[in-house]
Formats: structure tokens, C-alpha cells, sequence
């Protein structure tokens, strides 16, 4: 069993900037929209648990690693908020809340942290290939269609099937970019936390749904029967040519 509670020698970057305050966090690395960034969301409340953690791992994030056998202690680690990871060859990459890039005996790992308080996960698949469908009719050279085909055959999915349809794009996009990063790096290992937080201003009905589909989204691209609750990981899951694949799931109360 690995032992993630002694990793300190962490640094949170963004570019050459060390981000050592909320402050430095909001000013070099802000949310897409100003309005994200108050107490209680995830934006903030995220920035705030690896800020007062470092150069310790948040707990919770370091819970997730103690549960995967497959990670031993982490030599080092350095985490980028707000990071463009792509994971194709179109325009456009996937933004990933926080990067986090480590090595621990066995070598470099990749891991993905998406943080939410209640937020949904994007728009179903369904959707998003229906939007890129009308703006391809619209506009013969997009190429938006053509993603989300790409996209779907790299993990293995068919967009004929209602659940995989029913999925949350996000998940695909996150899961694809974590890959592509690991494989880019060379990390023989990837994974995607999900970062949780409860908080006075979430609803419970929303962070259900957010678990179902998580749960869903596991099951269906993966075969993976079990819950993912707070605190545990679940993998390897195998992607043809990629990196091992792991999923977590860390929760903050606040």
C-alpha cells in the first residue's frame, strides 16, 4: 500500500509564476468567468485546498493516492491550474482545472484534478453532437463532428448507442486529455480525480446526479461495476495504446 500523506516537495505553477496566495491563484490563473470565483464554488474553494495545502497534497487528493496500490509515495509533484491539454489534432483544448504532474519509484504519473461543487459535468453527448451536427450544416469545413467521432473511437465508444450518448462530454474530454498528456510525458500511468466539494451553497440532489453520472460514465465506457465514493480509486482500465487509466474521487466538506 503506498503512503501518500508525507509527499512535500509540491509546487503549484502557472507558466514560470510559483503561486504561493489565493491572490497569485485569481490573478495568473483565474476561472473562464470572474463570477466563478467566490466562496462556496469550486474555482475558489479548489485554489484554497491546494494553496493552504502546499507543498503538501490536499488530504483528500492524497487520500485518493493511498488507495491505489498501483502509486507509492511521490518524490515530487508540480500542479498547473487552469491547464490546456490537447488531446487531438483540432483546434482546441480540453481545460483542466488542475494538472498535476508527479513521480513517485516507479516513474511519472499524470493526473487530471476536476474539481466541482455541484456544476455538471458539461452537456450529454447526445447534445453536443447534435450542436456540432447543425454548425457542420451550417459551415461545411467544421470539423467539430469529426472530434466527437475521433473521440468516442479512442476510448472505445460507439455514438449509435443511447448510453453512450447519455454520457457527460466533459468525461470524455478530461479522460482523453489525461492520456494524451501521460502519453506525451511518457508516464506509463494517468489519472482523473474528481474533487468534490460540499459546501452551504451546493445542493444535494446536484452532487447526486454529478455521482450517478460519474458512476455511469465508468461503467459504460469501462465495465466498471462498482461506486466510486469519496476517498477510493478504481483501475487499471485499459485504453488501446495509451497509458494505464485510473479514476478517484476526493470530497471536501467546507
Amino acid at each position: 500500500m503506498s503512503d501518500a500523506t508525507s509527499i512535500s516537495s509540491g509546487i503549484i505553477r502557472k507558466g514560470v509564476r510559483r503561486l504561493l496566495t489565493l491572490d497569485d491563484w485569481r490573478t495568473h490563473a483565474p476561472p473562464k468567468a470572474d463570477v466563478q470565483w467566490k466562496d462556496g464554488r469550486s474555482a475558489k474553494e479548489s485554489a484554497r485546498s491546494w494553496i493552504n495545502a502546499a507543498p503538501d497534497l490536499p488530504p483528500e487528493i492524497a487520500d485518493v493516492l493511498r488507495s491505489c496500490p498501483d502509486i507509492d509515495t511521490l518524490r515530487s509533484w508540480q500542479a498547473e491550474p487552469e491547464a490546456g491539454v490537447s488531446f487531438d489534432d483540432y483546434r482546441g483544448p480540453a481545460n483542466i482545472d488542475l494538472l498535476l504532474v508527479g513521480e513517485d519509484k516507479v516513474g511519472p504519473l499524470v493526473i487530471a484534478i476536476e474539481a466541482k461543487a455541484d456544476e455538471p459535468f458539461g452537456e450529454s453527448v447526445k447534445k453536443v453532437l447534435s450542436v456540432a451536427t447543425r454548425e457542420r450544416e451550417k459551415r461545411s469545413q467544421s470539423k467539430r463532428v469529426d472530434r466527437i467521432e475521433q473521440l468516442a473511437t479512442q476510448l472505445g465508444l460507439s455514438l449509435d448507442q443511447d448510453d453512450v450518448l447519455a454520457l457527460r462530454y466533459q468525461l470524455l474530454t478530461v479522460t482523453a486529455a489525461v492520456l494524451s498528456e501521460a502519453r506525451r510525458r511518457t508516464a506509463q500511468r494517468a489519472m482523473v480525480i474528481v474533487h468534490e466539494f460540499v459546501t452551504s451553497q451546493t445542493k444535494v440532489d446536484k452532487r447526486g446526479r454529478n455521482a450517478r453520472d460519474l458512476d455511469r460514465f465508468l461503467q459504460t465506457a469501462f465495465g466498471c461495476a462498482d461506486r466510486l465514493r469519496p476517498g477510493s480509486a478504481v483501475g487499471p482500465f485499459e485504453v488501446k495504446g495509451r497509458p494505464k487509466l485510473y479514476f478517484g474521487k476526493a470530497q471536501t466538506t467546507v
